[in-house]
């Protein structure tokens, strides 16, 4: 079994990600150093969490699709290979103008028993 621990989170909003991926998302990031997120070793846990502009049914498969230049370039402005991330996917109930994607990026620690 695996979970994430309680480790500090760093949010950032991707706009324009207009009904998952019809256009191409702006991305604002913080500017911290990479170290700041995850331990430079070990595995990433990217949680997405998709707000979408309108109410509308989302396909969870053609988000995380649409995302795929998103995570790319998390990645890199964070110096890892995204091989390292483990994705934990929500879509939420609430919508915003444009849509918009929340990344938060924390330490993933594996539970084993």
């Amino acid at each position: 079994m695996a979970t994430k621990g309680a480790q500090p989170q760093r949010a950032f909003a991707l706009g324009n990600q207009e009904s998952c991926g019809q256009d191409i998302p702006k991305c604002l990031l913080p500017a911290v150093p990479p170290s700041w997120f995850v331990r430079s070793t070990g595995r990433a846990l990217l949680s997405l969490e998709f707000i979408p502009p309108d109410r509308r049914r989302r396909d969870d498969d053609n988000c995380i699709a649409a995302f795929k230049s998103g995570r790319d370039g998390v990645a890199q402005a964070m110096g890892i290979d995204d091989s390292r991330f483990v994705t934990q996917l929500q879509i939420s109930a609430e919508t915003i103008k444009g849509g918009a994607v929340r990344v938060r990026i924390s330490d993933y620690i594996e539970v084993t028993q």
